[in-house]
């Protein structure tokens, strides 16, 4: 089986139980065709989603103040709304909304493409600082 598979079953189908996790493993290579048909996901559309995390990192890069923070000497919805947005491709560990498990190695490879960033670095550094103990309820 894929690692992918093994990926996408246990990310959506937290909290559910062993059947439904198989059956999800079964028919996720026809899932995926019909999402990336669905989403228009090809080459030309990951190059174009590629370009524009380099884009967002490289503005979140011009416009770092000496402080450390986008606008002013503080942590601000500019910080909050740019990291947020980021979080997904950084991943911090404070960030509550990990995938379970390993990130599968295509994706770890694309994520460690932005590593060296110091846009990506400055996620990590916000979430450390400002994200505090997660509010969720648990169910």
């Amino acid at each position: 089986m894929l690692p992918e598979t093994d990926f996408a079953s246990a990310a959506f189908t937290v909290g559910c139980g062993a059947g439904t996790r198989s059956v999800y493993r079964a028919l996720f290579p026809a899932l995926r065709m019909v999402m990336n048909a669905d989403m228009k996901i090809d080459a030309a559309s990951a190059a174009r989603s590629r370009e524009k995390v380099l884009a967002a990192l490289d503005r979140v890069e011009a416009e770092l103040q000496p402080s450390g923070y986008l606008v002013g000497d503080g942590f601000s919805v500019a910080d909050l709304t740019a990291a947020a947005l980021l979080a997904p491709v950084v991943f911090p560990p404070e960030f509550p909304y990990w995938p379970p498990g390993a990130l599968p190695p295509p994706v770890a490879r694309w994520r460690d493409a932005f590593a060296g960033r110091r846009a990506f670095r400055w996620v990590g550094e916000m979430y450390r600082r400002h994200r505090g103990t997660s509010a969720e309820i648990a169910a």
